[in-house]
């Protein structure tokens, strides 16, 4: 199988699904309006077992592969982000 067919296939623009996961969720929640500008839909996910973090799914259109990457960098950047998927 060559690079060209393992590459994924995705159309632009579309609604891309990111999983943001942080210790506070006040912050992260601020976090998440501050990185897509209020642009997106955001719904709670989990918390985990010693409540320690808290997760939100992240629903935001990306008109390109180089704007979804750029939210991930974003993310990652950000001090109150603990972990993005």
């Amino acid at each position: 199988m060559s690079a060209e067919e393992t590459k994924e296939i995705v159309t632009y623009p579309c609604r891309w699904l990111f999983k943001v996961i942080g210790p506070d969720a006040d912050l992260l929640v601020c976090a998440i309006e501050e990185i897509t500008g209020g642009y997106a839909s955001l719904s709670p996910s989990h918390t985990s077992s010693s409540g320690r973090y808290i997760s939100y799914n992240l629903e935001v259109e990306v008109s390109s592969r180089q704007e979804r990457d750029g939210l991930y960098a974003d993310f990652q950047a950000h001090p109150d982000v603990v972990f993005i998927l």
